[in-house]
């Protein structure tokens, strides 16, 4: 009777342990998974984290960076136009384009080499009424082509200030210097 007994209890005691176990290691995932910058994971009809959030944000910040600088690029200057706030778009002209195409030879083709962007960093403009701006610095490769053989490579650095405007991050500033020829 007494071995029974026992036997009960310590399989009552193990089931706790197990259980206890099987919390902390979800616990500490939990952690781990904040402190790392990724999103810990919700529950259908739990709502969405923070983190997620703002890695959505940051995504759509990158996403109109990256649409800006391929239409600069590739030369387009109506896609180029429509990417820039109302404000800046008042302030751009032709010599803020990347290049001349005329300056291309023929068969002579420019397509984005590498391409590295910097965090995105948020901050209010008192300019704007303290509406929140992103600010990015993207690090490119321009490669000037002739057929498969790069002939040359410009460098560029792009430090731009997107502003969230009708549900889209438009550039409303931009720098650009060119690092090497």
């Amino acid at each position: 009777m007494q071995l029974l007994g026992r036997l009960k209890t310590r399989a009552k005691n193990k089931n706790i342990a197990i259980l206890l176990v099987l919390i902390a290691v979800a616990t500490l995932a939990y952690f781990m998974a904040e402190r790392s910058g990724l999103s810990p994971v919700t529950l259908p009809g739990a709502g969405t984290t923070a983190a997620s959030l703002a890695a959505h944000r940051d995504k759509a910040v990158y996403q109109a960076a990256e649409e800006f600088i391929l239409a600069l690029i590739s030369d387009d200057r109506e896609k180029v136009l429509s990417l820039l706030t109302e404000e800046h778009r008042f302030n751009w002209t032709d010599a803020s384009f990347l290049y001349d195409r005329t300056a291309l030879q023929p068969g002579q083709t420019v397509e984005l080499g590498s391409l590295r962007h910097s965090i995105v960093r948020y901050i209010q403009s008192p300019e704007l009424g303290g509406e929140t701006l992103a600010l990015v610095t993207f690090k490119y490769t321009m490669l000037f082509k002739n057929g498969a053989e790069v002939s040359t490579e410009i460098k560029v650095e792009e430090s731009m200030a997107l502003q969230f405007v009708d549900e889209n991050w438009l550039i409303a500033a931009d720098q650009r210097k060119i690092i090497s020829e």
